[in-house]
């Protein structure tokens, strides 16, 4: 007899267990929780540095004020929160590698909820395009997983809709009362960067922590290849053009390329690290480099 409870389990988290167990085993789950050292713990003193104990933990300006090398110690290791700011615009739901970037999008939040709430940490989502599509709270366990997972996938593009930045930034700062890490993930394409510098500064503030994931389609960059005329739909105002490719794709790929650096150039002067994922790659790789190369920049910056 059925106790009432479904034993089905759907085929993208067994895809997920499968691609993100030989991580979570190995250096990957390290990486993620080194990086983040620190974000749920309280201060609670110094004390004298033994050669068993990690260097990288010296705190060198104390060391110079009292004369004698004393590192930071640390109590009461809390749960990371993180939150995912996903951006749900007209521009996210064009995709030219078998899937639109909403769905790459998807697959990456999904495997990276995995992997935090493996850890024993919390994790929730904002969904913005151009208003609040829908917000879960943090919270840890396996069935945050599938929620989660329920609610990426119920998401419909809206027409003409741009991704509101700050605005989804503001939503979550305001319903946090404890600090968090943010994770924005969006092609940044469509979106108003307007009070970008504000709004990190009030994050900072509040102790947040902000990394975004700048997901782009290969013709986000680059034209396809070919002497031929084009019908092309703009996915935010839906109006539609005849393009000579030829004719336009210098202008194009420069303007894109200054898009990209502008938008790197803001995260660099706020002191917040972006990362670029091609859609057309599996995430894996890139993610794994780019937080082993956050934790030893923020290693060397602790010395």
């Amino acid at each position: 007899m059925s106790d009432g409870k479904s034993k089905y389990i759907p085929a993208n988290i067994l895809k997920l267990d499968l691609l993100t167990r030989r991580f979570l085993k190995g250096e990957y789950s390290g990486s993620y929780k080194s990086i983040f050292k620190g974000a749920g713990l309280e201060f609670d003193g110094y004390r004298s540095y033994t050669a068993e104990d990690d260097a990288s933990r010296i705190d060198w300006n104390a060391s110079a004020r009292v004369n004698q090398v004393v590192l930071k110690e640390y109590v009461e290791e809390r749960n990371l929160s993180v939150v995912f700011l996903l951006d749900a615009s007209a521009s996210m739901f064009f995709g030219t590698t078998g899937t639109t970037k909403y769905g790459y999008a998807c697959d990456f939040v999904e495997s990276l909820c995995y992997s935090i709430l493996g850890a024993g940490d919390e994790v929730g989502i904002a969904i913005y395009d151009d208003k609040l599509r829908k917000y879960l709270v943090p919270r840890g366990g396996n069935l945050q997983q599938y929620v989660i997972g329920d609610v990426l996938r119920g998401i419909e593009p809206a027409s003409n809709s741009r991704f509101n930045y700050a605005g989804g930034l503001k939503h979550i700062i305001s319903v946090r009362r404890t600090p968090c890490i943010i994770f924005v993930v969006s092609d940044f394409n469509s979106v108003d960067m307007g009070g970008f510098d504000n709004i990190t500064m009030r994050i900072a503030e509040k102790r947040h922590e902000l990394i975004g994931f700048m997901l782009k389609d290969p013709v986000d960059k680059k034209l396809p290849e070919g002497n031929y005329v084009l019908r092309v739909s703009d996915p935010v105002s839906g109006e539609q053009s005849i393009i000579d490719m030829d004719s336009v794709r210098a202008d194009y790929e420069k303007n894109a390329h200054a898009r990209d650096e502008w938008l790197k150039k803001k995260f660099l002067e706020t002191n917040t690290d972006l990362a670029e994922l091609d859609t057309s790659k599996n995430f894996f790789p890139t993610l794994f480099s780019f937080f082993k190369m956050v934790e030893k920049r923020r290693s060397q910056q602790s010395k």
